[in-house]
């Protein structure tokens, strides 16, 4: 009997220490220095609209985004273009990422983008480090990304805004914690029914 408490404390120890870790635990990081100087592309913008990405796509979703600013590459403010974006580590069903593609219509942010082999334009959708700080708000991304590439901040760009740190990332997170919970209530109800057999 004790046995048994001690190995669904364990487990359920186990499951709540998983669902606390950070994202970083299995999201790549990288220096915006060096993302912003490799990239194709780097502009600031408005997601429009968002929708799941097709079959086959080059991420997760597929974002239209209405640039304010472009600090490299193709492009003008005022243009309207296409951005797949992906998640940060995780896994989600096609359903999934259609209930959540509208968290993300009215953020702004800075796309890092690199345009894949089959053309289409893909930003970069891990961690981003900027000066040691991977929580960085899209604004000191912005600012960080002008210095990177030794540009002025254009007059007149407002830069107040959600990103995929803001409603998107929440939206991502909630996603995370909650199928790591239902994973761990699987564990825990199996656990127990192999127990009282």
């Amino acid at each position: 009997m004790w046995g048994r408490v001690l190995r669904a404390t364990m487990l359920a120890a186990i499951i709540a220490l998983l669902i606390e870790q950070p994202a970083a635990a299995v999201c790549p990081v990288q220096q915006l220095h060096d993302l912003v100087r490799s990239s194709d592309d780097v502009w600031w913008g408005t997601v429009t609209d968002a929708t799941a990405s097709p079959h086959r796509g080059a991420g997760v979703w597929q974002l239209t985004v209405r640039l304010e600013s472009v600090l490299k590459g193709d492009g003008a403010p005022g243009d309207t273009v296409s951005v797949f974006r992906s998640t940060c580590g995780l896994f989600l069903t096609h359903s999934a990422a259609k209930r959540a593609a509208s968290s993300f219509i009215g953020d702004r942010d800075l796309f890092i983008v690199r345009v894949d082999n089959h053309g289409r334009q893909v930003a970069y959708s891990e961690l981003v480090d900027v000066g040691g700080n991977t929580n960085a708000t899209p604004n000191e991304q912005y600012y960080a990304a002008l210095h990177a590439l030794g540009l002025q901040p254009p007059p007149g760009i407002p830069t107040d805004g959600g990103s995929m740190s803001g409603s998107g990332g929440a939206v991502l997170g909630l996603l995370a914690a909650a199928g790591l919970a239902m994973i761990g209530v699987l564990i825990v109800v199996v656990f127990f029914r192999r127990q009282t057999r």
